[in-house]
């Protein structure tokens, strides 16, 4: 699976909101601009989050963006799933293709989304977070650009 920005998003805005949950709902603008992202295009993947169940969203003066669980029960994979279109390496990992019975690379194509889901439904937003703001590399050049701003609260 090549994971796109829309995953990398998902996550990045996920890990926005869970570290960010005493200070209640946040902004779609709060988050893009803590997350790195572009407004427009993170109200797309927010919309799917929502309807997956990983964040609820509140109208009005006071409203925003939170999480719908408990960080603890919130794993990556549900957010990988919920914001790319598709997390299988190729077309017919996920179901039986035409040519499943001939085709000598179903077998390990499935095993390696198998694989790959169960690593990513074992961690959860939590401990991804907990890591993160752990890892030597928060406070200098990562690939996570955001977590300077994450922990500031700049924008």
């Amino acid at each position: 699976m090549r994971l796109t920005n829309k995953g990398k998003y998902g996550i990045n805005a996920l890990l926005v909101l869970a570290s960010s949950q005493e200070d209640g709902p946040l902004t779609l603008k709060t988050i893009a601009g803590k997350a790195g992202i572009p407004e427009h295009y993170l109200e797309q993947i927010m919309g799917r989050l929502r309807q997956c169940g990983l964040v609820a969203s509140t109208r009005g003066v006071q409203g925003g963006y939170r999480l719908a669980r408990e960080s603890e029960k919130i794993f990556i994979g549900e957010i990988v799933e919920a914001a790319e279109d598709s997390v299988q390496p190729v077309k017919c990992a996920a179901h039986q293709c035409e040519r499943s019975d001939s085709c000598l690379n179903h077998d390990l194509w499935s095993r390696v989304t198998e694989s790959m889901l169960k690593t990513l439904n074992g961690m959860s937003l939590a401990a991804l977070c907990r890591d993160a703001f752990d890892h030597p590399c928060r406070g200098g050049d990562c690939s996570y650009p955001a977590w300077e701003n994450i922990e500031s609260g700049g924008v």
